[in-house]
């Protein structure tokens, strides 16, 4: 099958996109604009600080948008195929992923902000927005996550067709490129996860459903390690510790988390060899489990959500390696809270929280005795309309920059976009559309090694 194919461009009207105010302004996608010769800042001596581009989703069309938020206009509008996409960033910054699992294909939106390295400094780069012809094809792309400057996307496989569970490394180059870095593929179908650390991949492993230890036999129960050779991976050993239910991980500088029905799995290098523990569930958690891991590469501490589907129950904890320990976080909810989106700010020093009766809670990391504490420091309403009113499927989305500390909260309800800055607290910026956005993800430079 070939990875990339040759797509057929036409034009998507602006007339529906209206900005005003002091900010105003997946899929698989087959359809993008002509693009005249776009403009290129580049050197060392480039004054303009690009603060980024928002990807946008139209929630009543197969739209996509990007905009710029220099220069506060959507630069181009692409149509795509259809709107069943999940929208994230490449971990370098540059492209949107949309991954389409319903049509086992990731395509990519390249939002024209680089950086490359010349001699001793960068040359930056800004480009016209473009869609790429370069896609990853997999049966069931769904866990898309980041190690360093890697993205690794973990294509589920399907039962019905017969398909396996496969594992494909990108980073920004090899998408331009139009390539894949390296690749894995399994012998069995699995809702799985993968991380990289330098050439060694931990990924999950599927037992035979009588041995697996999985309520959910579609769920792995272990981890395997397997070592870079080129562009494939050979497999070395499987961790002596059992993740029943494994679902969600993260990463930080020195470990990979993976999250269990019964506790977080661990994993570090100690003197070449990696070893594992799992941290066990609270008994605040006991009829719960983590399903979801955040890390960030500069904070020691993993954030997790235990959730009960059939309830809505959501209660937050924090995971800390140093100390093998675990404990709720008191982020200080109002009454009928929610929690639906979460996110690291760009040090890492503050934890997000986003709820459905549109809070914006920041939590910070400090340290006391020794010990890295993390407190309720402010609540930020970030809902314009008045919440008993609004309709039904009115939803909030939440993504970070990741060049300054700014948060951007999409809010459909009323069709803005407001930029928080996280520090103060203040909304420093109103984006107003005359579409709805159902998600949202920044592109642009890092401010440094954000992976």
């Amino acid at each position: 099958m070939t990875l990339f194919s040759n797509l057929k461009l036409t034009t998507v009207a602006l007339s529906g996109v209206l900005i005003t105010g002091c900010f105003d302004g997946g899929s698989k996608g087959v359809i993008k604009h002509n693009i005249e010769s776009p403009t290129t800042n580049n050197g060392h001596d480039h004054t303009v600080e690009p603060k980024g581009r928002l990807v946008l989703l139209n929630q009543d069309k197969s739209e996509a948008h990007v905009f710029d938020l220099n220069q506060r206009k959507i630069l181009e509008s692409f149509s795509l195929s259809t709107s069943s996409v999940a929208l994230q960033t490449s971990a370098g910054g540059r492209y949107a992923l949309l991954s389409d699992r319903q049509n086992d294909v990731v395509s990519f939106i390249d939002g024209g902000l680089w950086q490359e390295t010349h001699d001793d400094h960068q040359h930056s780069y800004e480009q016209a927005p473009t869609f790429s012809n370069f896609e990853l094809h997999g049966s069931a792309p769904t866990h898309i996550t980041y190690s360093d400057e890697n993205t690794i996307v973990f294509n589920d496989g399907n039962a019905a067709t017969g398909a396996n569970a496969s594992i494909q490394i990108i980073d920004d180059t090899s998408i331009t490129n139009r390539r894949i870095k390296a690749t894995l593929d399994f012998e069995i179908n699995m809702h799985g996860v993968a991380k990289l650390h330098q050439n060694t991949l931990f990924a999950t492993v599927r037992r035979g459903d009588d041995e697996s230890t999985s309520n959910a036999k579609v769920l792995p129960d272990q981890i395997g390690v397997y070592e870079l050779h080129e562009d494939h991976f050979h497999f070395d050993s499987v961790l002596d510790i059992t993740c029943p239910d494994l679902h969600g991980a993260a990463q930080n500088h020195e470990a990979v988390a993976f999250a269990c029905r019964d506790g977080v799995v661990i994993t570090h290098s100690h003197n070449g060899q990696f070893e594992s523990d799992k941290i066990t569930n609270i008994e605040a958690i006991a009829d719960l489990r983590i399903g979801t891991l955040f890390g960030h590469h500069k904070s020691n501490t993993f954030i997790g959500t235990a959730s009960n589907r059939a309830t809505g129950e959501v209660k937050i904890l924090t995971i800390t390696p140093d100390e093998n320990e675990m404990a709720l976080l008191d982020w200080q909810p109002v009454a009928n809270a929610q929690p639906i989106s979460y996110a690291f700010n760009v040090d890492g020093t503050q934890f997000l929280i986003l709820d459905n009766q549109g809070n914006l809670t920041v939590v910070d990391a400090h340290q006391h005795d020794g010990h890295v504490h993390w407190t309720f420091k402010q609540r930020i309403d970030v809902s314009v309309a008045d919440i008993s009113t609004l309709p039904e499927g009115q939803r909030f989305g939440l993504v970070v920059s990741k060049r300054e500390n700014t948060a951007y909260v999409t809010d459909s309800a009323t069709s803005t976009i407001l930029a928080v800055n996280i520090a103060t607290g203040e909304i420093e910026d109103t984006i107003t559309l005359t579409f709805t956005p159902s998600s949202m993800t920044w592109l642009g430079i890092p401010e440094g090694d954000q992976h």
